[in-house]
């Protein structure tokens, strides 16, 4: 197939052109081949093809790419588009497209011109303009041709002005002035262009043209932008007034080669289509363009800037730099700017005695040498802002590269890619192909996606886990699996060489002031999936507002992340590491408070939220403590407990295992039983009442011990009952039968205690049981005893209930 955009968009098949359609279809097409076998996601589509209005516009834009994909695929040998990661992609050879033919050649030309071969350089970049039939990206969309005509019409000029060039200096004079008169016509201010028209015309005897060339240039600038011409182009109409032995001639000779500092890219290099698709498309020649990566330690920025660095490459002749700021690295501080300065001037070929001795005549330096060429820099791992600004090119057609584990918010005008774990799928392609396709990985699948798992999908920890594993020639996947399985030793499994994640994730700590140091250590000791900030300041004891904002630090940070507002949680590694260094840094005094106060929120607050919206069935444990927040009404109430029931039943089972807090885990049972058993949470329930169970036990507490036993057996019941309407007989006989032991258990616990008031429910229950269970015996004698406790009582109104089951009997 052959694919065409530097002119009207087309496809064609075996020299016949493919029926593509209308504007949007060649929009889309268009689109996915300036993005070749990268994925485009489907909100692009979106934002550029559809109208503002439309309702359906994801369902329009896929019938589209569904028209589109049937007109490509037919016929061919391997699917060409398709959708893949929420998105879709063109997988074409890069050959296969006129725009990477047209890049190649534009490369390979310039090369030839730097190893000092114009002939050369002259026959590549005339194949490279001999494939433009017109305007590119004629017959798209006016959004589609804006975001990236003008790149490409910018790219094909230098190259027309790079040729001419060479021409010159081959002496073509005359095919200069004829190629270049119809050019300039079209574009009469573009001061390089007129310049070379204007050496064409004096070195064909033609100076008096030349210079009327330069008057005409002279007015319209004036005229119309209101610039005189710049001092190049001065220099030519003095030259031409001077004489020819004083023009300036075109260079064609070897020129000292461009920087090309990049390091090696990675063989593995593994997913970030989307990531990457950003910083592929960021290249401007109309301004700096600085894009900055950010994400937690160990989540491959660096590896993501090379990778793009090196895709890019060609689209920056005059040089790619790389300076590591060693903002995060081991033993070393960060590099200030007036020594990273010291070091790009130096690349692009200044020596000691021309670099100057402040920070501010650096940078000035710095942009004034690279003003004008496309140069692009990656700057890696920095540590902050102020570090990155006095690096950064201020002229038209450079790109900077930035990473850091910070966000770097400060930066203006800044492309952010903030970078997440891997998906499941990415974490296993990694993973095998850091093995070398290791045959008993790809023979164990399960095992491998258990692997990537453990390791948290986190790149670098996959890249050690699987280093491991390559270099012990006796290792299984399944050995491997069972190392990492134990939580305790996670972490320093985790290390290979000189890489360990536990060293990454100390240099991210490190570089937090105390305060910071002590939010992040105490958020290890929290056994739920999240927190609030409410809860947080709990825990530390610090005022809720500074709470918010040590939190938000964090995030900036990549230690904790933010799913959604107000609530933070933390890549389970990170975890891991801070509960290892809270267990290093903090006395168990210290810590056992701090988990006292959570606890002390977390009971409080849920107190509060079972009273609002459950008020006629909250039963008190004890002295629970006052409320310790309001809730408005059921609504906000009920939305309280279901964000915070995976993490209040964390933290009861958490109290349930440790001396002298096992009360809240009793309180906690009591408390959220009429939420649980109102949702129909019968796993979690029983759980959590079971752990109660245990934990009232143990301590004696007879009052504890009767709830919880009560709760438990309740909903044993409300389970069977569940059962019973999706009809399933052995299951509802087995959770009867639970229900009874437990509520016959409660029953006794309650005659320890001297409090009568639950027994005729207890009793009322165990009857309807027996009876669900057929042994009509036992429930005459459990509503009998009912009947009686409710005499003893003095609550005869109570009875009348009892009396028509024993009646039914």
């Amino acid at each position: 197939m052959d694919f065409r955009v530097l002119g009207p968009v087309e496809a064609w098949r075996e020299d016949r052109p493919l029926p593509i359609g209308g504007p949007k279809q060649r929009s889309s097409l268009a689109v996915l081949l300036l993005n070749a076998n990268r994925v485009v996601p489907l909100d692009y589509f979106v934002t550029h093809l559809t109208a503002d209005d439309r309702r359906d516009a994801r369902g329009a834009v896929r019938r589209q790419m569904s028209r589109l994909r049937k007109v490509l695929n037919d016929n061919a040998a391997a699917p060409v588009l398709t959708a893949r990661q929420g998105g879709y992609a063109l997988s074409v050879d890069p050959e296969a497209v006129d725009l990477r033919r047209f890049e190649r050649l534009v490369a390979q030309g310039r090369a030839a011109r730097a190893a000092g071969e114009p002939a050369r350089a002259v026959e590549l970049l005339g194949e490279a303009l001999a494939l433009w039939r017109g305007p590119a990206l004629t017959g798209v969309l006016d959004g589609v041709r804006e975001a990236s005509a003008a790149r490409l019409e910018e790219a094909r000029m230098q190259v027309v002005e790079d040729l001419a060039e060479l021409r010159i200096a081959l002496g073509e004079h005359e095919r200069v002035v004829a190629e270049l008169s119809e050019v300039v016509v079209l574009d009469p201010t573009r001061e390089r262009l007129v310049g070379l028209l204007m050496l064409g015309l004096s070195r064909s005897g033609r100076q008096a043209e030349a210079l009327e060339v330069f008057s005409r240039t002279r007015r319209l600038l004036v005229e119309e932008l209101g610039l005189e011409p710049g001092g190049a182009l001065r220099r030519v109409q003095q030259a031409i007034l001077s004489g020819p032995e004083t023009e300036p001639v075109p260079r064609c000779h070897p020129r000292a080669p461009a920087p090309a500092q990049l390091p090696a890219d990675l063989a593995t290099f593994t997913g970030r289509s989307a990531e990457l698709a950003v910083l592929l498309s960021a290249r401007s020649a109309a301004t700096v363009t600085v894009c900055a990566i950010d994400g937690m330690a160990g989540v491959g920025k660096s590896a993501l800037a090379v990778h793009a660095a090196h895709r890019l490459a060609p689209h920056y002749p005059d040089g790619q730099l790389f300076v590591d700021l060693c903002g995060f690295t081991e033993g070393r501080d960060p590099v200030e700017p007036f020594d990273a300065l010291d070091r790009v001037l130096r690349a692009i070929g200044l020596t000691g005695e021309q670099i100057p001795a402040t920070l501010d005549e650096r940078a000035a330096l710095w942009r004034g040498r690279v003003a004008g060429k496309r140069v692009l820099t990656v700057l890696d791992n920095a540590a902050h802002e102020s570090q990155v600004r006095p690096l950064l090119p201020a002229g038209p057609g450079c790109l900077v590269l930035v990473t850091s584990r910070r966000r770097l918010a400060g930066l203006d005008d800044t492309r952010a890619v903030s970078l997440d774990v891997f998906s499941r799928a990415d974490a296993i392609t990694l993973f095998t192909r850091a093995t070398d396709h290791d045959p008993v990985a790809a023979a164990r699948p399960d095992r491998v996606a258990e692997i990537v798992e453990l390791c948290a999908r986190l790149p670098l920890a996959i890249r050690v886990a699987a280093a491991r594993l390559r270099h012990r020639s006796a290792w299984t996947v399944d050995h491997l699996a069972e190392r990492l399985r134990d939580e305790h030793r996670r972490l320093t499994e985790l290390a290979a060489g000189d890489r360990s994640v536990t060293a990454a994730f100390d240099l991210s700590y490190a570089h937090l002031d105390r305060p910071r140091q002590r939010m992040f250590r105490l958020l290890g000791l929290h056994p739920g999936p999240d927190i609030d900030v409410a809860a947080a300041a709990a825990l530390t004891r610090v005022p809720t507002d500074d709470a918010g904002r040590l939190l938000e630090d964090l995030v900036d940070a990549h230690l904790v992340q933010q799913r959604k507002p107000g609530r933070y949680r933390m890549h389970d590694l990170v975890r891991a590491h801070a509960a290892r260094l809270v267990v290093q840094t903090d006395p168990p005094p210290r810590r056992r408070a701090a988990l006292a106060r959570l606890l002390d929120h977390y009971v409080r607050t849920a107190a509060a939220a079972t009273r609002v919206a459950y008020p006629r069935e909250v039963r008190r444990h004890g002295a629970v403590p006052a409320p310790a927040r309001p809730f408005a009404g059921k609504a906000s109430a009920v939305t309280w407990l279901e964000a915070e029931l995976p993490n209040l039943l964390a933290v009861a089972a958490q109290a349930a295992g440790i001396t002298g807090l096992t009360d809240y885990t009793v309180s906690l049972s009591a408390l959220l039983h009429p939420y649980l058993r109102t949702c129909g949470q019968c796993s979690d329930a029983k759980a959590l009442h079971g752990q109660a169970v245990r934990a009232a036990g143990d301590t004696g507490d007879q009052v504890g011990l009767t709830r919880a036993l009560t709760d438990l057996g309740t909903m044993h019941l409300v389970r069977a009952r569940h059962e019973e309407a999706n009809d399933r007989p052995q299951r509802v006989r087995r959770e009867y039968s639970s229900a009874a032991e437990y509520l016959g258990q409660a029953l006794e616990a309650t005659r320890a205690t001297g409090d009568r008031a639950a027994e005729p429910a207890l009793l009322d229950h165990l009857g309807h049981i027996h009876r669900a269970l057929g042994d009509h015996d036992r429930a005459r004698q459990a509503w009998r005893r009912a009947l009686t406790a409710l005499a003893d009582l003095d609550l005869p109104a109570d009875a009348d209930e009892i009396r028509a089951n024993l009646a039914a009997l």
